[in-house]
């Protein structure tokens, strides 16, 4: 075997590795294999332990809560900018008149952002703490505390007020729950008759039957676990709770478009995010739990949609006759 074969088949260092390099300005094919042996798994813990001097002004705004809106924009920690969001709910033909609710709300921005377009109030529920308390400071730093607020919330153990909502809103939130049929249930009774549904979610779309290496990965590496939904099942689930679902889009494309430019766009960030260290280890876990996301995608995985269902009538008892 020549050397050059060797070095062909040489195997690729892992992600965390090459990112850990890239962010010091070394290039990975400089360091030779010794090198490269002492930036394995200890390395993050180099930038961890970078002295910072000084403070941040905000101790809620810790270093992931900037790390993600430098990659998504203000006030969002996901795909998809106030544009977006406004481009979402404009099928609920929303008015001020309404109650609305989002699950899933990130650092706000999208509840933000209805109240904004539509003057509305609107509760927002988020499940991870961190996000939850940074959407909510920014809610009241924006003076909508308690027009706008954002609550922390397990979405296997919410409550809604029944009969209480004309609009809930979801992004890409039940594939993370173990229990989609009972949050699917409290959402369902916590809508007025003709209450709206609208969300977005991760489905799986390959062979349910084979478990390719690109949806292993995927699903192993999301923070809460995963077992997404076939869109058959999804219909299925909307027609035994009076959800009548009206549209159901593949917005993959859209989705994908919009990852790939945000991460290509971090190479005209990278001096901005390089003056906080502390960014380091949180920007080299969301890349990479992108990576995974656009690999099952592209490998047919996964695809995402958007859905909009509307509550049908209540069923009359026996005793209504």
């Amino acid at each position: 075997m020549t050397a050059r074969t060797a070095t062909a088949r040489a195997p690729k260092p892992p992600f965390k590795q090459r990112f850990m390099a890239w962010w010091e300005g070394v290039e990975v094919d400089e360091l030779d294999p010794a090198e490269l042996a002492k930036r394995g798994p200890q390395q993050k813990d180099t930038v961890r332990k970078v002295k910072i001097d000084k403070k941040p002004a905000l101790e809620w705004e810790t270093p992931r809560v900037k790390l993600l809106q430098t990659i998504w924009g203000p006030g969002f920690a996901m795909p998809g900018d106030k544009e977006f969001c406004l481009w979402l709910a404009k099928p609920a033909g929303l008015n001020p008149t309404m109650t609305v609710a989002e699950l899933g709300a990130g650092l706000g921005g999208f509840a933000r952002a209805l109240h904004e377009e539509f003057g509305l109030w609107i509760s927002g529920f988020e499940q991870d703490p961190e996000l939850a308390r940074a959407a909510q400071e920014y809610s009241v730093m924006a003076g909508l505390g308690k027009k706008a607020p954002i609550f922390g919330f397990d979405p296997e153990l919410i409550e809604l007020r029944e009969s209480g909502h004309d609009c809930i809103f979801a992004r890409d939130l039940f594939y993370r729950v173990e229990d989609k049929n009972k949050l699917l249930q409290t959402v369902e009774k916590a809508l007025k008759p003709r209450g709206q549904l609208l969300f977005t979610d991760f489905i799986r779309v390959g062979p349910t039957d084979e478990m390719r290496p690109t949806y292993m990965a995927w699903q192993a590496g999301e923070p809460d676990g995963t077992d997404p939904w076939t869109l058959p099942k999804y219909k299925t689930a909307c027609s035994e709770r009076r959800l009548d679902l009206r549209v159901v889009e593949d917005i993959t494309k859209q989705l994908r478009g919009t990852v790939i430019k945000s991460l290509a766009d971090l190479l005209e960030k990278a001096e901005v995010i390089r003056e906080d260290p502390r960014m380091a280890e949180p920007l080299a876990e969301h890349v990479a739990l992108w990576t995974r996301r656009v690999a099952a995608i592209d490998s047919g995985d996964i695809a995402c949609f958007r859905f909009h269902a509307f509550k049908t009538g209540v069923d009359k008892m026996l005793s209504d006759w």
